[in-house]
């Protein structure tokens, strides 16, 4: 029973440590990794890449500021981050085409409704 007691404090132990050491992730890096992951489905030119790149980085800064602007409520960081989605998308709308824009809105329709974010789809 000791030794049970033992080895259940040891793995808790471990599994503490090990989670207290992943580091959330950077607006840039974040940025990066959501451009490098529609950039195949949408066939994105150099320029258009550079532009929502730009426009990701500016999304993920604001979402990692509204978490700190509104640490205390989760109704204001929910707001505020439905309008930064919102500006972004009209964003990222305005630099493709039609045909680009029709596939975006079947790749943001499918992440809603519950298809692997594009996190897990990068690490594949």
């Amino acid at each position: 029973m000791k030794k049970f007691i033992l080895f259940a404090f040891i793995f808790l132990a471990a599994f503490n440590f090990s989670y207290a050491q992943k580091k959330a992730e950077t607006p840039q890096a974040a940025a990066e990794r959501y451009t490098k992951s529609i950039s195949p489905k949408l066939k994105l030119t150099a320029d258009q890449e550079t532009k929502i790149q730009a426009f990701a980085l500016q999304y993920y800064t604001a979402k990692d500021d509204n978490k700190t602007k509104y640490a205390s409520d989760s109704k204001g960081l929910a707001a505020a981050d439905r309008e930064s989605s919102k500006t972004f998308q009209a964003n990222v709308n305005t630099v493709l085409n039609a045909d680009q824009q029709k596939q975006y809105a079947d790749i943001v329709k499918g992440r809603r409704e519950g298809e692997a974010p594009a996190k897990a789809k990068a690490k594949k």
